[in-house]
């Protein structure tokens, strides 16, 4: 039997909450959402655990919560989590999750500051999330 085919049904059904926006949007959040946008507003970075494709198993992540919604790279419009990962085995780089590749959201006590990774002109590409980060926000 294939791997993927003995973790994808536990990893896709595992810590998933639907949640009504509007009569007619629906978005899929993970359980730990609450604590991803807490630390959006305290910028305070996240242990991150997740499924990752190209490594082909779960990795365990120190990242600053970025965004919630749909991907500007992505095909389909899927809101994702956008993470800015620290700990990357290439370059820091931002990992834009589906809610089902991640297993656990943990707060941690470690701040981060938002102009270690906003290098993009936000007028043109604005936050989906609204937060309070002076010229970041």
């Amino acid at each position: 039997m294939h791997l993927l085919s003995k973790i994808l049904p536990r990893l896709y059904l595992r810590k998933l909450t639907l949640c009504l926006y509007n009569i007619s949007s629906k978005t899929i959040m993970h359980s730990d959402h609450q604590t991803f946008v807490t630390a959006i507003h305290s910028t305070k970075k996240l242990k991150l655990t997740f499924f990752s494709k190209q490594d082909g198993g779960e990795l365990i992540r120190m990242c600053a919560p970025m965004d919630f919604g749909p991907s500007r790279r992505a095909k389909d419009n899927s809101d994702r989590y956008h993470f800015w990962d620290y700990e990357s085995d290439t370059r820091n780089h931002v990992l834009s999750l589906l809610p089902g590749q991640i297993t656990q959201i943990q707060s941690t006590e470690e701040s981060f500051d938002p102009s270690d990774f906003i290098t993009w002109d936000l007028k043109q590409s604005p936050w989906f999330l609204q937060r309070n980060w002076g010229v970041f926000s």
